[in-house]
């Protein structure tokens, strides 16, 4: 009898105990899911060597380690100018990839680096990517942002395959360097699209969400002028949109809206 009060005294302890801890696990689990993926890039300067990423005072960038050193790329420069540094995002969460951007004047001028096959492939991206990007929790997906003017672009890189497939109303897209949707084809006439806060929020390991604001086309010049912003009914509108990379499905949820001014 008094073995058995014993153990049920034991069991009630230690449950007391271990469901707090249980719960502030999972609490915490959930809350680094919900935390932004914030986009750091680094710079490397010519001549120097940033963890295995060398880039040399010839211009060329290497890969390299205790037991290996290989070449990378042969070097941007040109014959009227050198190139003083490369741009190099935070490792994905394997440490096997990376993105680099080679001279950012380049009119395709992003890498994607793979530590385990010690090779770099071109992405056909045009300039201006090197802004947000995030790595998918498990390494099997790869987003970046494009943003130019207004012609914001999103992009999924399945890092198995190299495939490419851009965000865009409803379905993900495959991706056409010479045509694209754009994050502007959620608004309308005069206006552009924007990634609202410059993060990307993973709720899966093939799912995840973004805020989208849809602004008047500062490159525009009616919207300039509260008339024709009225005319046209161009405010301001938030949009919440979820991507589903498993079924190339895009959902999108309006946030707020604001009328034209």
């Amino acid at each position: 009898m008094f073995k058995r009060i014993l153990l049920a005294f034991l069991t009630l302890s230690v449950t007391s105990y271990a469901v707090p801890l249980l719960v502030e696990a999972l609490q915490q689990s959930e809350a680094r899911n919900q935390e932004p993926s914030v986009s750091l890039w680094k710079e490397i300067r010519r001549g120097t060597m940033l963890d295995d990423i060398a880039f040399d005072v010839d211009g060329k960038l290497w890969l390299r380690t205790r037991t290996r050193s290989v070449l990378l790329h042969p070097g941007w420069d040109s014959d009227h100018e050198e190139l003083e540094s490369v741009l190099v995002s935070e490792p994905s969460h394997t440490g096997r990839y990376q993105l680099f951007i080679g001279d950012i004047y380049d009119l395709e001028p992003a890498y994607l680096l793979d530590r385990h096959e010690a090779v770099i492939t071109h992405l056909p991206f045009y300039r201006y990517v090197h802004g947000t990007y995030s790595w998918s929790p498990d390494d099997s997906f790869l987003i970046v942002s494009r943003d130019y003017e207004a012609t914001g672009q999103l992009f999924v890189i399945n890092l198995s395959d190299r495939s490419i497939r851009e965000v865009c109303p409803k379905t993900l897209s495959s991706f056409d360097a010479e045509s694209w949707c754009g994050l502007k084809d959620w608004g309308g006439e005069m206006e552009a699209g924007y990634l609202a806060d410059d993060y990307i929020h993973w709720i899966g390991k093939a799912r995840f969400q973004f805020k989208l604001s849809i602004i008047c086309n500062p490159y525009d010049e009616d919207c300039d002028y509260p008339e024709s912003r009225k005319k046209h009914g161009v405010g301001e509108k938030i949009y919440r949109i979820t991507v589903d990379v498993g079924s190339d499905q895009v959902f999108e949820e309006l946030l707020t809206t604001a009328p034209s001014e």
